[in-house]
Order: C-alpha cells, then structure tokens, then sequence
C-alpha cells in the first residue's frame, strides 16, 4: 500500500465504505483491523456516532497517575517521544491498562485538535467504548499496531492516525499501559511505529532496573534479621552470607509461610508457628513480604539435622550467571559450615551428598571425630583409598 499519508487514506475509505454498506466487494481491511471491527461492533460501538467520554475526575487522575506502576517511566517516554511527536505535529498519550488516558503532551496544535476529539486526560480509548484505535487495540490483540484514518471503526476519527505499543509490568508479564503517538492522518510516517515499540522497550527496561534495585534492597533489609536462631532449637539455620538460597535440586521447596516481616531481627519459631515449620530438618521457602509487592525477593533457609541436609547443588540445569554464582557461593558456605560447625552428624550427612563424599577434607575430619568403633569410619575409609 502507498505510504503517501492522503493517497492511503482514500484507499482506506474505500474500503471501509464498502464493508459498511456491505458490498459485494473483494477488497478487505487487513486482518488485524477487521478483527478489531468485529470485537468493537460486538461491544455496540456505533461507527457513525460513537464518541469517547469522560470517565475521571481530574481528582481520580491524579490519584492514579500516582499510584500507577507507569509513573517512574513517563520522565523517559517524554524524553524519547515528545521532541519528535512535536516537530512531526503530533502527540504522546499514556494509558494505563483501561484505556484511560492518563497523560498527554506533544503539539499545541495537536492538542487543541485532540481536546475536540476527545483525546484528553480521563477518557477511556478501548475498543468496547470508542471502537478499533491504537490506544485500544494495541492491548486487545498484545501487540504493536497502527491504525490510520478509515482503519478507525468510528467515522469521527477517520481524520486520525496513531500507533502504539502495549507495556508490561517486568515482574509478572501482565499489561500496564499503553504508550501512543496520535496526530492528523498527514502526519502519518512509516517509522512512527517503530520509535512507539522502542519507547515501550525503554520503559520496560528501566522499570526492570527499578524492580532490580529494589529486591536487592529488600533483600539486604530482610537478610538483616536473619541472623541468628535460638540455641535451644534443634538444628542450625544457616544464613550464609546473606545470599539468596533455594536448598532442593529441583528448585521445588516442600512448603511456604508468608510472614509481613521477622520482628526482633531474628527468626522465632515460636511466634511463627512451629507446626508449619516443624521439623526442622526440612526445607522451607520463606517469602518475606511487604504489602502490595507481587513478586519479593525469596529465601530458601535449609535446617541443617541428623536426618537431612543440603541436598545438592542449587537449580543444578541452570546456567545463568546469576545462579552459578549463588549455586557456588551455596555450596562453599555450606562446606564451610559443616567442616566447623562441630556438628559430626551434620558432616556425616554432607558427606553422603555427591560433593562431600568427593572432598577428601571432609574425610579427614570425619575419621578425626567419629567415635572409635564406629562403623561409619570404615565407610570414609574406603572413600579415601578406594580399590584400584
């Protein structure tokens, strides 16, 4: 198709003319826009007189331009988008996951134009409200569109181009908002497209950093009180080092408490019910949690006993970077621990797992401290001077 902006449009109403009316006709939007006519047209959006409207108070918009996860971001769309959208007579509009248009800016012009169309601040631009546009489009199918003139289901914006591209929150994948670039359908350039996804990847990626930062912080105040166990409990909580530890070779943990927080800096089983983290020979995922955070940091605390230890090398086939450094860190802090911890069962019990039994240190000190007699010592024997 021509990528003459006016040429294009009239091409466009053709085509929209001609489903409308229902022709006999071979010519069809292309897919993505008859799909979208089609959930729009089943929402009773009406093309010849829909129009949006206001649904938030100024009030309300400030309160979610607050609180919404978008919020830290929007520095950095303005800084990519807002130059280029002015000088090519156009607008940068944000919404959140709605359809609600919670900022925008860009061409004086452009937005005197957009106040008449309704492209302000507390209206809602899905398609179940004002029919197939980018803003409502892009979250409806979860991708990048572009939607220009008659491509609109609504005949009042055929006068419109605009392309946007749908935002995800970096923790769970769900859709946050929408970034968008609206302006006159002679403001209509291929590469528009384009600058809308980068800027969608950009935010995505600093709010991933800010997510990162945060957990690291999170981690090293929550790390803080796990520090010590009362002496009287049998077993010994292993804290080391304050790295972030998950015990069980398949990555699965056996159980989980959710706890706001470890009053007192330390971890009492008592207060916390020791029920649930009975026996203390187990494995258990602690997720220590701050209100309204969906994903925290975890702490998987292995209880070191007679009857189970460590029991292998932490997601063992996985080869990110971040997990080879903790499966490393995990394994020589536990070493560490059993060779002076002065707990024999403890080592005996290390010393049955695949790195223990090949650390001939952990044999040595073994033989040193089991009891003459015991038949464990044969065992280590062998283990140090194998038949050939």
């Amino acid at each position: 198709m021509t990528t003459d902006p006016v040429e294009r449009a009239r091409i466009l109403a053709r085509t929209y003319d001609a489903v409308m009316s229902a022709e006999r006709t071979s010519v069809a939007p292309r897919s993505l826009v008859s799909e979208s006519w089609a959930r729009s047209l089943d929402a009773h959006v009406d093309p010849d007189r829909g129009a949006a409207t206001h649904v938030l108070a100024p009030a309300e918009i400030v309160d979610m331009r607050g609180a919404h996860p978008l919020a830290p971001a929007m520095a950095l769309l303005r800084e990519t988008l807002l130059e280029i959208a002015d000088e090519a007579r156009n607008m940068m509009i944000v919404t959140d996951e709605h359809g609600h248009i919670l900022w925008r800016d860009g061409n004086r012009d452009v937005l005197r134009r957009g106040d008449r169309a309704g492209l302000v601040e507390g209206t809602r631009w899905s398609e179940d409200t004002v029919g197939t546009n980018a803003m409502g489009t892009a979250p409806a199918a979860d991708s990048a569109v572009t939607i220009h003139s008659a491509e609109h289901l609504v005949r009042g914006f055929h006068c419109w181009t605009c392309a946007a591209a749908p935002i995800h929150d970096p923790e769970d994948g769900r859709l946050i908002g929408v970034v968008d670039v609206t302006g006159p359908l002679t403001s209509f350039h291929p590469a528009t497209l384009a600058l809308v996804v980068a800027a969608a990847r950009l935010a995505e990626n600093h709010l991933a950093t800010l997510v990162a930062a945060r957990d690291e912080r999170m981690r090293a105040h929550n790390l803080g009180h796990l520090t010590r166990l009362r002496d009287d409990e049998p077993g010994a909580l292993l804290t080391l080092r304050g790295r972030v530890l998950a015990a069980h070779p398949a990555g699965w943990l056996p159980d989980r408490v959710d706890l706001p927080d470890l009053p007192g800096g330390s971890l009492s089983l008592g207060e916390h019910g020791e029920a649930v983290l009975e026996p203390l020979t187990e494995c258990w995922l602690l997720r220590l949690r701050r209100p309204g955070r969906r994903m925290p940091p975890t702490l998987g605390l292995p209880f070191l006993g007679a009857d189970r230890l460590y029991p292998g090398p932490l997601l063992p086939s996985s080869e990110a970077p971040g997990v080879l450094d903790e499966r490393d860190q995990l394994a020589a802090a536990l070493r560490h621990a059993v060779l002076n911890g002065g707990d024999v069962e403890a080592l005996w019990t290390f010393s049955t797992t695949e790195e223990g039994a090949a650390d001939p240190e952990v044999a040595r000190r073994l033989l040193a401290d089991l009891p003459a007699g015991d038949a464990r010592r044969a065992v280590v024997g062998a283990r140090m001077n194998p038949r050939r």
